[in-house]
């Protein structure tokens, strides 16, 4: 699109698309309108907008029909906005198994800013994971080389921004990467984590983003470091 056509379509003045229309709310703690759609988000939203989301819904629209005819799954998944990835990921198992399904896990799980939400659901994809011969798949090569190097007990560490009773699944070999996860918020109670965790228990490490991140269902014998 140029920048005349984009600035067309911000003068250009009609009604929101009737799919679109549902996903609009109001933030209270943002005190802003916003349009979620699994397809098209705007923060903030408003009215002028229109035509540009309109086309965009249309256009992503068209390009899904096409994906899911191709079994293009990754892109699929790529129009989907982030926070409705996961449960476009559960629509799709039907139709993807194997080594191509838990590396779209992966993808989906280091896109995702808040994996909590979703936590069960997670931790059921990583426990099936686990278990599958495929599943090591959610590591690329060198991922797999740097687990199989690791000694027979890892310390790993996780950084609790806010009290937690016990630990979730996604801790990081590296002490100061979980410091800036427990402080990044600047919450009062933030704290650390610390296992040390064998090898067995661990479902994947992951450092696509550089966080030395390790998957751990089973964190038996965590305690907190203050």
């Amino acid at each position: 699109m140029t920048i005349q056509e984009y600035a067309a379509l911000l003068e250009k003045q009609e009604d929101l698309h009737p799919s679109l229309a549902p996903y609009i709310e109001r933030s209270k703690a943002l005190g802003w309108t916003m349009l979620r759609h699994p397809l098209v988000f705007s923060i903030p939203y408003d009215a002028h907008m229109n035509a540009m989301l309109n086309r965009q819904y249309t256009y992503k629209t068209e390009q899904l029909v096409k994906a899911k005819a191709d079994g293009d799954w990754a892109k699929v998944l790529y129009l989907h906005e982030r926070p409705y990835r996961l449960h476009a990921l559960l629509e799709i198992m039907p139709n993807v198994t194997g080594t191509p399904f838990w590396e779209l896990v992966s993808w989906v799980w280091t896109d995702t800013e808040a994996p909590r939400i979703n936590r069960q659901v997670w931790r059921g994809l990583f426990a099936k994971a686990h278990t599958d011969p495929a599943g090591k798949a959610l590591m690329d090569e060198g991922e797999q080389r740097a687990l199989a190097l690791m000694p027979a007990t890892i310390q790993v560490w996780r950084g609790a921004s806010a009290p937690e009773k016990r630990p979730s699944m996604s801790w990081t070999r590296d002490r100061e990467r979980a410091v800036f996860f427990a402080r990044r918020f600047h919450r009062p109670g933030a704290f650390l984590w610390t296992l040390q965790c064998p090898k067995e228990r661990i479902v994947a490490f992951l450092n696509g983003r550089n966080e030395h991140e390790v998957i751990v269902l089973d964190a038996k014998g965590a305690t907190k470091e203050e």
